[in-house]
């Protein structure tokens, strides 16, 4: 079984059928998780395991299993096997798109289709990411995997990378108008995660 079909469909502990956990301490918990993943985050290098964490944990609450934050803890240290080549190129990787955008004229034909290359480069590399931290909250597969299986559910799902992206824009959006919420912005990324994920089985 794939470990998103383990993410996505109903398992004997997974939340039984239509049973529903609180609405407030679901949005409570994605508040918690979103600091909790920034506070892990801040290496920089540690932003892929630290994502992959925090959609377990965030899935575990969801199907009201065990969250014990130290489950969340185990799952970040785990997650650094085999994450260091992809956790050394993304920063730099990001970081040149993000300065392609924002400082490339918009008044040259040429620099405007650098702008929107890159930000069509970013917002595929958000998607591959997020669905690559869904592969790893299913089963502790190599990250190796975990990115080709999430380049291909990009493509195999597009209305659920279509809501990702909104996700990260609507983040990206929040954290604009008020920047404290950068704290709390990965919480909404985990639960966008798990949403997509589960939206066609568990329905929670």
């Amino acid at each position: 079984m794939t470990a998103q079909t383990r993410l996505a469909q109903p398992g004997s502990a997974d939340l039984p059928a239509g049973v529903r956990p609180p609405h407030f301490a679901l949005f409570a918990e994605m508040l918690l998780v979103g600091a909790v993943v920034s506070v892990l985050s801040l290496g920089i290098v540690t932003v892929l395991p630290a994502l992959a964490a925090g959609v377990g944990h965030l899935h575990r609450h969801a199907a009201l299993r065990s969250d014990r934050f130290g489950q969340l803890l185990a799952d970040f240290r785990g997650g650094f096997r085999g994450v260091w080549a992809y956790a050394l190129a993304l920063p730099p990787v990001l970081a040149l798109l993000a300065f392609n955008i924002l400082t490339v004229s918009t008044a040259v034909v040429p620099g405007l289709v650098v702008r929107w290359v890159s930000v069509a480069l970013m917002a595929a590399i958000a998607v591959v990411i997020l669905r690559a931290a869904a592969r790893r909250a299913g089963e502790p597969i190599a990250w190796r995997d975990a990115i080709r299986l999430g380049r291909s559910d990009a493509f195999a799902d597009l209305g659920g990378s279509a809501l990702l992206l909104a996700a990260v824009a609507l983040c990206v959006v929040v954290v604009w108008m008020l920047p404290i919420l950068v704290l709390v912005a990965p919480g909404m990324l985990t639960l966008a995660v798990v949403g997509v994920a589960l939206r066609r089985g568990n329905r929670y």
